[in-house]
This record gives C-alpha cells, sequence and structure tokens, in this order.
C-alpha cells in the first residue's frame, strides 16, 4: 500500500509542478529546483551516512526530471500562444479583405 501511495504522491507532485509552470511566469520553474536542491542538501547533511554517491545521483536525477517538466510546460505554453497568434493573425486578415 504504501507503494502506491509513494507513486500516487509522485505523480501528483509531477501535475503540480507541470500545470504551476504553465500557468505562472516563466522564472517560477526555478522555485521547484531551489526547493529540491535545498531539500536535497538538507538530507545529505543530516542523514550523510549513507552513500553520498547514491544521494548525489538522486539529486541530479531530480534535477533533471524537475527542469525537464519545466522545459515540457514552456514548450507547450510557447505553442499555444503561437497558435492564439495564428488564429488572430488569420482573423486580421479575413478583416481587410
Amino acid at each position: 500500500m504504501s507503494d502506491v501511495i509513494s507513486y500516487g504522491s509522485s505523480i501528483l507532485i509531477a501535475v503540480v509542478i507541470y500545470w504551476t509552470d504553465r500557468l505562472f511566469p516563466k522564472w517560477f520553474g526555478g522555485v521547484y529546483d531551489l526547493a529540491f536542491l535545498i531539500f536535497m542538501v538538507y538530507v545529505m547533511i543530516t542523514r550523510g551516512q549513507g552513500n553520498l554517491i547514491s544521494m548525489f545521483l538522486v539529486l541530479v536525477i531530480g534535477e533533471a526530471v524537475i527542469s525537464g517538466f519545466w522545459l515540457w510546460a514552456r514548450e507547450d505554453k510557447k505553442k499555444k500562444q503561437q497558435k492564439e497568434l495564428d488564429k488572430m493573425k488569420a482573423k486580421d486578415i479575413s478583416r481587410k479583405k
């Protein structure tokens, strides 16, 4: 049951990151990266008995995933804005004729 909860919470976090990155300004994506970095540094300092290489690997992969969601959301937002701009241009052209 705990696996279901951890996978569900991971999916929920990914969805929240994607939608907030899509709705808010560009710089807002850095908030999640910074928060994850601070959290991982805290975990490395407080629970440093484990393998430092594996913790560093989790940090790098986690940052890559979060940044990937940010880039994906930015591209989707850019496509949506371009589509809206194309519609507006088409309306302007049709009005001039």
